[in-house]
């Protein structure tokens, strides 16, 4: 199957059987949601990152540097949303929503699944790597910039207690432990990430299905498209300009750079109508800025075989 068909029927599939739940029984929604979410980041996605890196066949400790460049692409991305937001004109309470849709990135979903379709468990290894620093950065500043400016009061967690974090690091942690002592992955797990991985963006994508609203979405998507169109241009040149500068554009026989190039692509995070939610800020906008920025995303990956080949080249 065709790499971007696998990725468009993977996404809109698990899209559409949320909705579908939903309507056909809204009451229950959130415990499918709550069980979806449970199944992909407390399982799946840990377990494929686990077999990833287990069977890495050679470690490049020049990678710790991904950590560093995919907190600076989230941050880029929050800056790049503030300046377009101001240029709009926009209210601060419709900044607070508009600024972090730029600096949160769909990882977990997207990334992981473009990650192994292109650059195979070499890339989904490092995953851990380059996202180290997203939950802090989310929860440290984006929840707390969207917050001040709520009309409805609501907590969030402190990044280091959210057991998503701990058990993707765990899994990462035993993973790189089983490679590094030497200890052969059993054959027959050769085959499991490419039904765990698209597995998990698939119950990923339920969960936003059955969260996503289309109401007062439609008067917004004009202001959502300049950072829909900026976001695979602006944060993947800015990421590849990074690992040019720290010369680390041949570390891993270019796999770094091919890493940051597809991550610093993916859409906005589900989470951009998260904090909307829970502050009773600008729903709509939320909605608009996570659904362009998708279309935009899947209207990019046909280009990605050509950048991932003219990366190539360079390196």
């Amino acid at each position: 199957m065709n790499d971007f068909i696998q990725i468009f029927i993977v996404m809109i599939a698990g899209f559409a059987v949320g909705q579908l739940l939903f309507f056909w029984r809204p009451a229950e929604s959130s415990r499918w949601r709550a069980a979806a979410l449970f199944l992909a980041l407390r399982i799946s996605v840990p377990l494929s990152i686990l077999l990833a890196i287990w069977n890495l066949k050679q470690l490049y400790w020049v990678l710790a540097w991904l950590p560093l460049i995919g907190g600076a692409v989230l941050l880029a991305g929050f800056v790049m949303g503030l300046v377009l937001a101001r240029w709009q004109g926009m209210t601060p309470e419709d900044r607070a929503v508009y600024a972090p849709s730029g600096g949160y990135a769909n990882l977990g979903a997207m990334g992981s699944l473009t990650l192994f379709v292109y650059l195979g468990e070499p890339g989904l290894a490092i995953l851990p790597l380059y996202k180290l620093f997203e939950e802090v950065i989310y929860f440290g500043l984006f929840f707390p910039f969207a917050r001040r400016y709520a009309r409805l009061q609501a907590s969030t967690p402190a990044a280091w207690k959210d057991p998503v974090l701990v058990i993707a690091l765990s899994c990462w942690l035993c993973g790189m432990s089983l490679n590094l002592i030497g200890i052969e992955r059993p054959q027959w797990m050769d085959s499991a990430n490419s039904v765990l991985v698209p597995l998990s963006t698939f119950l990923l994508m339920v969960s936003v299905g059955l969260v996503f609203r289309f109401r007062a979405l439609l008067p917004e998507l004009p202001r959502a498209l300049p950072i829909a169109l900026l976001r695979p241009i602006v944060l993947p040149a800015f990421g590849l300009l990074l690992v040019w500068l720290f010369g680390l554009q041949q570390a891993g026989d270019g796999l770094l750079a091919a890493t940051v190039l597809l991550l610093a692509s993916t859409p906005t995070a589900v989470l951009t109508i998260i904090p909307p939610a829970l502050y009773g800020l600008n729903q709509g906008l939320a909605n608009a800025c996570w659904l362009m920025s998708g279309l935009v995303f899947l209207l990019w990956l046909p280009f990605a075989p050509l950048l991932l080949e003219w990366l190539a080249g360079l390196s």
